[in-house]
């Protein structure tokens, strides 16, 4: 996983929010950095013996907030960084779309499995998921780093069209499915 979040906009230099003097989304911005700041000195006052800035609780809280799936894990909803699945883009639209919902029982294999759409993905078809088909592009931008041109080109998932794509990832030490995470795609 890479270092640099740069694309998220919490995280933008001060000359870059400069250029944004005045407008809507430097205030969605400050608003943000305002609410994540307050999260931290909270999190802070929990835990004095933290040693840690500001800066490096935005970025890992930039590494959850844009890349962690629910996954329920021993019947509690757990936020998790799953291999691969965050490297998908956001679309639809006559693509190969992920959807997918959360159920311990999916495989028990503690496998986490996304699935979608119509049997059979062509090759050589970019599989995507959907981040959510109502979300605005400032939605996008603040949450993601990235705004769709136009504004919501390729759409939610769920397009009719759309190929079927399966991820399988293990879980370490859960071979046996005991407790195990599971998704299989039915939704987004």
């Amino acid at each position: 996983m890479s270092a640099e979040l740069g694309h998220l906009p919490v995280l933008w230099a001060e000359d870059h929010l400069r250029r944004l003097r005045g407008t809507r989304l430097e205030r969605l911005i400050k608003a943000k950095r305002h609410s994540l700041g307050l999260e931290f000195a909270l999190l802070q006052s929990c835990a004095p013996a933290l040693e840690s800035t500001l800066e490096e609780y935005l970025w890992a809280r930039g590494v959850v907030s844009s890349r962690a799936y629910a996954l329920q894990i021993d019947g509690r909803p757990e936020r998790c960084l799953v291999p691969w699945a965050d490297l998908l883009n956001h679309g639809g639209q006559g693509g190969t779309a992920v959807h997918y919902a959360f159920s311990a029982a999916a495989t028990g294999d503690g496998c986490f499995l996304m699935r979608s759409g119509e049997a059979g993905a062509p090759a050589h078809q970019e599989v995507r998921q959907s981040y959510g088909a109502k979300k605005s592009n400032a939605s996008l931008l603040l949450d993601y780093g990235f705004a769709l041109v136009p504004p919501h080109a390729g759409g939610g998932a769920g397009a009719a069209g759309e190929a079927e794509a399966t991820l399988l990832v293990r879980l370490p030490g859960r071979a046996d499915g005991a407790g195990g995470a599971a998704a299989e795609g039915e939704g987004d």
